[in-house]
């Protein structure tokens, strides 16, 4: 009596094991539209992966039942496990296609459709734009793939694309993604594309568009007061749209004070660079930073060149040698 109902309860799992392997080929028998939080597909792709998860639970569970059952029946068995077989099969159906089509997570970068959206960025016409972008599957427009393609109009300072891409439904800012905001931000900061004045037009532009959202640059990741960053987005520290977009980003909660600013300084102190010197004390950045390969201050590097005029900013900002850092602790 036992077993029979285990193997009815065999052949009952078999048979959802196939059922689910036809009802997730169903489910993806079509692309999946953007949820509308634009974090990717919407509900529909939550309830495929969900039976697709099951149906490989019950396949493995059904496999190990069948070996249990009919071990010592060589013919069950090889019917057993041919039936799981064509269920699995079935199964990864949709993933062998995927495959075979290049359409999973790196399609994207080897869609001809999406390296013309990504060379249109520079020069082409928003139309130009478009025509590619549409090319693309709507699956393949993740959270991830329209961030970095905002973060690449940031760089070039396209906001009539980034305000097109807001009315076809992607916006900038949305709640709950304020890191992805963040890094759009400072692809802007960073772009060695732009001009001053383009980059505090951009940056305005995608501030004015999270003050709804209270979103500031406190949690981000990125080093503000690296010194590739700064020396590219600050190289003309002297233009009122440099100093306004510093302002901007400081209002905003990006991080200047941290362990990075005392390195600049030295660096600027180093090469030779008045202007950096001159701002970067005058925000009160430490002048008594030790760099750890070379053991010195700023005020020492600006003694080895005999810059007097950066050894008299420093001096007034309070600067000293390494060496005398060094008795003061002792």
């Amino acid at each position: 009596m036992f077993d029979q109902m285990m193997k009815l309860y065999f052949k009952t799992s078999a048979f959802l094991c196939c059922l689910l392997a036809i009802v997730y080929l169903f489910l993806m028998r079509k692309t999946f539209p953007m949820a509308s939080d634009g974090s990717g597909p919407n509900g529909d792709a939550l309830i495929a992966f969900f039976i697709f998860v099951i149906a490989c639970i019950l396949h493995v569970h059904t496999f190990i039942l069948a070996i249990f059952l009919y071990r010592n029946n060589k013919n069950g068995t090889r019917i057993a496990l041919g039936m799981l077989a064509a269920s699995a099969l079935l199964l990864s159906s949709h993933e062998i296609r995927s495959i075979a089509k290049r359409q999973l997570s790196d399609y994207r970068y080897n869609s001809s459709a999406t390296t013309k959206t990504f060379k249109a960025i520079s020069s082409g016409t928003p139309a130009e734009f478009f025509s590619y972008f549409d090319q693309i599957p709507d699956r393949e427009k993740t959270w991830r793939y329209v961030r970095d393609l905002m973060a690449d109009l940031a760089k070039a300072g396209r906001i009539d694309l980034l305000e097109a891409l807001e009315i076809k439904g992607f916006p900038v800012v949305e709640a709950g993604h304020e890191q992805d905001w963040t890094d759009v931000v400072y692809a802007a900061v960073y772009s060695e594309t732009l001009s001053p004045e383009q980059r505090l037009k951009v940056l305005e532009w995608l501030f004015s568009r999270a003050e709804s959202f209270e979103f500031s640059l406190k949690q981000s990741r990125h080093a503000f007061f690296s010194i590739e960053n700064f020396s590219n987005a600050f190289k003309d520290i002297n233009n009122p749209s440099t100093r306004k977009v510093f302002d901007l980003l400081v209002r905003h909660d990006a991080d200047f004070r941290g362990s990075n600013t005392g390195y600049v300084l030295w660096y600027s102190t180093r090469f030779g660079n008045l202007d950096h010197v001159k701002f970067l004390v005058a925000q009160k950045v430490d002048p008594n930073y030790v760099d750890g390969n070379w053991h010195t201050t700023a005020l020492d590097e600006a003694i080895d060149k005999k810059d007097q005029a950066i050894v008299q900013e420093l001096l007034k900002a309070g600067a000293k040698k390494a060496s005398e850092l060094k008795s003061a602790v002792q």
